[in-house]
């Protein structure tokens, strides 16, 4: 309900909190990433949610930690790879 959203919870960080971070969905996943170093990226199943009770702790499915910081991430639909942009970890490739 847009008119009267309900606060779930929250998913700490694996450093210390920015002022950018990038969140992409693909399937039943959302893939989070930062420009803090140390944070690589954090992997949180959706379909959890509906079993939440409104302010809890939230914990990551997974975490791919081979990068510490990104501005950006995208997703290619047809492929499943996520491409982190703005990173200082070179060329690494994530698929699900």
């Amino acid at each position: 309900d847009p008119i009267n959203p309900i606060y779930i919870g929250k998913l700490p960080s694996h450093s210390e909190p920015s002022f950018w971070g990038d969140v992409k969905t693909y399937k039943n996943y959302a893939y989070i990433v930062s420009e803090d170093s140390g944070q690589g990226m954090q992997v949180f199943e959706l379909t959890q949610l509906g079993s939440i009770p409104p302010g809890s702790r939230l914990f990551e499915t997974n975490h791919y930690n081979l990068f510490g910081n990104a501005h950006n991430i995208a997703i290619n639909e047809d492929t499943g790879f996520a491409y982190v942009v703005g990173s200082n970890a070179g060329s690494n490739i994530c698929n699900e």
